[in-house]
């Protein structure tokens, strides 16, 4: 009965996105009722304009094409936004347009009725493929043009006929381009701009890119753009671990499991996220580093303090993916990679969103397809048992990930600014070689999995003072494993035999007991986010996220005498709630922000014994967190930030349930709970010979009580609480790049020391050991050089070399058994090397690239 009390709480807590969404009877006129005051009789025309802007709710719009003039007649002093926008249409012959708060103005004589247009649509690029922001796009002797936005993407509209397009930026060179403009058709045109050999020092602009305006918050964060990454062969995986303080370790090629950590914490320790939704509820649910690197435009990675936007039980930190910010118009991209032991990629991406249009649709998909078949050295035994070392290659270790998504919605409406649908289905297949330690080959053992589910998401905001974004979801994820040969397999992928030549045959289950499990987890999810405006320089935020997660499902070939753990009713119930001010000063010298969280868990489920009996186990958690965040700004230059969080991680499906065939459950898992602190300073700007240089060090702690910590043997694992872990360390990272951008050298280090503090319980005998099978010094290294202008104006070939180094630390607690038997894992460096050649082709980037990967 209690279960049932808490599917009936998921339920109520989808109702506040109900009666969040505005119910309005408002008609295509009602901003006629707008009242203003005017000082004047007589303005000018955009004078005018901008008062009624700033008197009412409304944004005012108007083009190029609207000339500015005094008005040839008196306005009331009292009056409405409506009676004016009369008048104006009377006297002055204008035309206006009202979708949502925004009412766009056009002179009647360049109506469709007499003129018609079409679109200009585009991106403006350097010779290395970076979108370059802020450049006037113009048509040559003529008023029509705009800016690229902070993406590099432009867009506006003009009559038809044939021009000149032309962009001018302070420090690259004018590029012209011949373009013909039909009436109801869009042009699509890519724009490459050339650096100049010499640089105008008297007038510079400065704008902040989304990278730059985060990393310059007082948010520890670091935002890594994954544009070069997109040119490249390397997986998100790879990507990430070129940045300082994370580590993944993978146990293979494409598609295999890979630990992520994060200044010492690693796993559910840290959140993901796509778009501000958990990673798995958006249908990716083979890890981060199995995502498709093209499908994201970059990547926030927030350290040990989580912001309370994305409602998470982070305890170390969270990783948000943001996934093709889509441009105005119809476009896309698409990306294929072709790889050694039969890897292939592709990735692509369609954006429709109409100019003149309140609706939008983006559709995204990804196919990867992988063998995995590089060679292991592994020592191969004969019928008589003698073994033999052998170099053979990986011959059950297949990978098969697919999957769409489509989202749908409308914008600039009065009742929303965005209204979006949202689903997805992704389906992942593949096979599994060996056990944990690689001792024991699998020729038929396989897993597979399918998500699919939705999200409904609405923002609206109000006189720019208060924004709230609600968004309701749910994800279903089937999994299966599948283990029931009955037959040996030997590393070269042949059939172990016996003297005679017989195959040998056992029981069903190369692991062990056979196996035939499907799990069913199923998250309903809600989030919702408010943002208050105070006044000029204080924001107030709120956030609430309640979850629940059920888990079901079967093993088919279980024993008729053991209890199937996945048959049982398997529930949590999670509730995390947040609220948050920021201060800023006017100078943007100084930043403060302060947090509270809140988070409630309770479990419902059935606990097994060791004699197979059941019992009810009902828990409820309530943990209180705080913290915040500081930064100051020296000069134009320098930057010092610290920020402190008492954060709380609640435990997950997998942990407490385990998955039925390599972890077994522990019903009695407490959270994890941390205090977090970071210290940094930053050095970032240009030096006297026009070289740009950013280098940061960080200073962390991360105090965790109650660690989860997955522990075992070689075959079966279970998670534990651990009483205390410390993790500090140093960061260290340093960007430099020539004048002109040819010359580009990344450098990045990380030490840390994860030191097991447990004074009471099971761990007390590994007081003062590093945790084990956990890399504690690493680095990275990278350089590129660009040529410009090969073969023609616009392209452009780049080097690049990578390495990385990570140094040798044991699998197992240093304090057992003797230093010179114990298992290590050796100390590695890896290089990958390649170059990127990019040009135009029929006003499309068309880029390829070559990549050797492990030198």
């Amino acid at each position: 009965m209690k279960l049932i009390r808490l599917r009936t709480r998921a339920f109520v807590f989808m109702l506040p996105f109900a009666l969040l969404l505005p119910i309005s009877n408002l008609n295509a006129q009602d901003f006629g009722k707008a009242k203003i005051t005017l000082q004047a009789k007589s303005y000018r025309l955009i004078e005018l304009l901008k008062l009624l802007d700033a008197q009412t709710e409304y944004s005012i719009g108007y083009g190029n094409d609207l000339k500015d003039e005094v008005l040839g007649f008196s306005l009331p002093k009292e009056t409405t936004l409506g009676a004016v926008l009369e008048i104006l249409s009377d006297k002055k012959s204008l035309r206006f347009r009202n979708i949502g708060k925004t009412i766009y103005v056009r002179p009647k004589v360049e109506s469709r009725n007499t003129i018609e247009k079409g679109t200009i649509r585009g991106k403006i690029l350097n010779n290395v493929n970076e979108p370059i922001p802020f450049v006037s796009v113009i048509l040559k002797n003529t008023r029509y043009g705009t800016s690229s936005d902070e993406n590099g993407n432009f867009s506006f509209s003009a009559p038809k006929g044939t021009y000149t397009l032309v962009t001018k930026a302070i420090g690259y060179q004018d590029t012209e381009k011949s373009i013909t403009v039909q009436p109801n058709k869009m042009v699509s045109v890519s724009l490459m701009v050339i650096e100049q050999s010499e640089q105008l020092d008297e007038v510079r602009v400065y704008a902040k890119s989304k990278k730059v305006e985060l990393e310059q918050s007082a948010k520890a964060v670091t935002v890594i753009e994954t544009a070069k990454a997109k040119l490249q062969a390397a997986d998100l995986g790879e990507v990430l671990t070129q940045v300082e303080g994370v580590n993944i370790q993978r146990t293979g090629g494409l598609g295999s499991q890979a630990q992520f950590s994060l200044n010492g914490l690693s796993d559910d320790q840290i959140r993901f996220f796509l778009n501000g939704i958990p990673l798995d509820a958006m249908g990716y649910v083979n890890g981060l580093a199995n995502v498709p690197v093209n499908l994201v435009d970059r990547v926030e990675i927030y350290k040990g303090v989580v912001p309370i936007r994305f409602g998470a039980d982070a305890l170390g930190g969270a990783v948000n993916l943001i996934s093709n910010e889509a441009f105005e118009g119809t476009g896309g991209s698409a990306s294929y990679q072709l790889g050694s032991f039969g890897t292939h990629r592709l990735a692509l991406h369609v954006n429709h969103r109409p100019l003149d249009k309140a609706y939008f649709v983006n559709v995204s998909g990804f196919y990867d397809r992988a063998r995995n078949n590089y060679k292991i050295d592994v020592d191969i035994a004969d019928a008589r048992g003698v073994l033999t070392p052998q170099r053979v290659e990986r011959f059950h270790d297949d990978y098969l990930s697919r999957g769409a998504s489509m989202e749908l919605g409308i914008r600039n409406k009065r009742w929303a600014d965005v209204l979006m649908v949202r689903g997805f289905y992704t389906k992942i297949d593949q096979d599994i070689q060996h056990n944990f330690i690689m001792t024991i080959p699998y020729g038929e053992v396989t897993t597979g999995a399918t998500s699919s589910g939705g999200l409904l998401k609405w923002d609206k905001s109000w006189n720019k003072k208060l924004s709230i974004t609600n968004t309701l979801g749910y994800a279903e994820t089937k999994t299966t494993i599948l283990d029931t040969a009955s037959v040996v397999y030997r590393w070269d992928g042949q059939l172990a035999r016996d003297l005679d030549g017989e195959i040998i045959r056992n029981s069903p289950g190369e692991r062990g007991a056979p196996s035939d499990i499907l799990f069913r987890d199923q998250l309903f999810y809600h989030r919702l986010y408010a943002k208050y405006a105070i006044g000029q320089n204080h924001d107030v935020r709120f956030s609430s996220a309640p979850t629940y997660e059920m888990r079901g499902g079967e093993n088919a070939l279980l024993d008729a005498d053991e209890v199937d753990r996945l048959t049982l009713d398997n529930a949590f119930f999670s509730f995390i709630n947040g609220l948050e001010y920021e201060y800023g000063s006017s100078s943007d010298k100084l930043t403060l922000i302060g947090f509270v969280k809140n988070y409630i868990q309770h479990l419902n489920t059935e606990r097994i014994d060791f004699n197979q009996e059941l019992s009810e186990s009902d828990r409820r958690t309530n943990n209180y967190g705080a913290g915040a965040s500081v930064r100051y700004t020296l000069n134009n230059s320098w930057q010092m930030k610290a920020s402190y969080e008492r954060a709380t991680r609640l435990p997950n499906l997998f942990e407490v349930f385990g998955d039925g065939f390599f972890v077994s459950e522990n019903v009695d898992l407490r959270p994890e709970r941390s205090h977090n602190a970071n210290l940094s300073a930053n050095f970032r700007g240009n030096l006297g010979n026009k070289a740009y240089l950013n280098v940061e060090l960080n200073a962390f702690l991360r105090y965790v009580e109650d660690f989860i910590q997955l522990l075992g043997t070689n075959d079966f694992f279970i998670h534990r609480n651990v009483e205390n872990v410390t993790s500090s360390g140093l960061e260290l990272s340093s960007q430099w790049s020539s004048p002109g951008k040819r010359l580009q050298i990344e450098a990045n280090g990380t030490y840390i020391s994860y030191i097991n503090t447990a004074k009471t319980g099971p761990f007390t005998a590994f007081e003062g050991d590093r945790l084990p099978n956990r890399p504690y010094l690493f680095a990275n290294a990278s350089g590129s050089y660009a040529f410009k202008n090969l073969f023609s104006d616009g392209d452009g070939l780049r080097l690049f070399l990578n390495g990385r180094f990570v140094n040798k630390f044991f699998r197992s607690w240093e304090s057992i058994g003797r230093q010179d038997t114990k298992q290590v894992i050796p100390s590695q460096f890896t290089q990958n090397s390649g170059l990127t050649y990019s040009t135009l082709f029929k006003n499309q980037r068309l880029s390829i690239t070559a990549e050797v990967q492990n030198i």
